[in-house]
């Protein structure tokens, strides 16, 4: 039923396969998917790709996901749910994004300085050595790290909702992600910053400081929504 798997983008291309077989209603309404495990076995992959694969299904509406029964299709011919186009994302679209990201991780910072475990505290540190080694070189991006240390400080907050909305935006927040970083490449100044934003960042959070984790989160991303140009901040 499936083909093979481009060595990129990995979860991109289970969606796509996974889309395609749903829109030939190989997999009709109301149908249960593949498991998990099942689509990791079918495509020769880890857990991790084939969950942002079914994350973008769900933002998407082909799925829903029912707990302790599996994902099922919720796509049929009169589907109207507009896809993000992940190659064409407009100045705008960026800024809505970044919005979005104000609001939702202001909140999961001080949430996450509350609730976190060593575990959470443990993923966030390690990924804030890999953006301070990674941007040390500057012409790269370093954008997976940064998106690791986002996403545990999201998994830290301890609300399902929290993390299930972040999840369901992953493939276009990482191209947000991407682009806001790409403007800081061959700018010492400003990679500096960065690093010392996320290591504030981590330092509120690891002492439990709720007002200044969120405080610190606030003032990295009202930075980012400046140096974009969005001059709708409020």
């Amino acid at each position: 039923m499936f083909s093979p798997l481009k060595k990129l983008s990995m979860s991109e291309e289970i969606f796509n396969q996974l889309k395609e077989s749903i829109e030939q209603k190989q997999y009709k309404l109301g149908d249960k998917l593949p498991t998990e495990k099942e689509l990791c076995e079918m495509f020769n992959v880890s857990r991790q790709p084939v969950r942002e694969a079914l994350n973008s299904l769900k933002a998407t509406g082909f799925i829903e996901s029912k707990q302790g029964e599996g994902s099922f299709v919720t796509y049929d011919e009169h589907h109207t749910t507009m896809f993000f186009d992940l190659d064409n994302l407009t100045k705008e679209d960026y800024f809505d994004l970044v919005e979005l990201r104000h609001v939702l991780e202001v909140q999961a910072s001080g949430l996450c300085a509350v609730r976190h475990n060593d575990k959470d505290i443990d993923k966030i540190y390690s990924s804030l050595k890999i953006i301070k080694n990674e941007m040390s070189d500057y012409e790269s991006i370093g954008f997976e790290a940064d998106y690791l240390f986002h996403q545990a400080i999201i998994e830290g907050s301890k609300n399902k909702y929290i993390i299930e909305t972040f999840n369901n935006i992953s493939d276009i927040y990482k191209i947000g992600m991407k682009f806001s970083l790409s403007l800081n490449i061959g700018n010492h100044q400003k990679r500096s910053s960065v690093i010392k934003e996320h290591e504030e960042i981590y330092q509120a959070i690891k002492d439990r400081n709720v007002e200044e984790a969120q405080s610190k989160m606030n003032n990295h991303i009202l930075n980012l929504r400046k140096k974009m140009g969005d001059k709708r901040i409020i």
